[in-house]
């Protein structure tokens, strides 16, 4: 799956997505790129959450 011209998500999304759903589906890779920097600062944040 691929989305294109993002340009927010919010706290609880990318905590849903990037640590809820990773810790619960580990054989499911997600990544992302060429996001712009106020995405990729939320994604690391939550990545970096336990």
């Amino acid at each position: 799956m691929h989305y294109t011209d993002i340009e927010s998500i919010g706290q609880g999304f990318a905590d849903e997505i990037f640590r809820v759903y990773r810790r619960e589906h580990p054989e499911v890779n997600i990544s992302f790129v060429h996001a712009i920097s106020s995405i990729r600062r939320m994604v690391e944040h939550m990545r970096n959450t336990k």
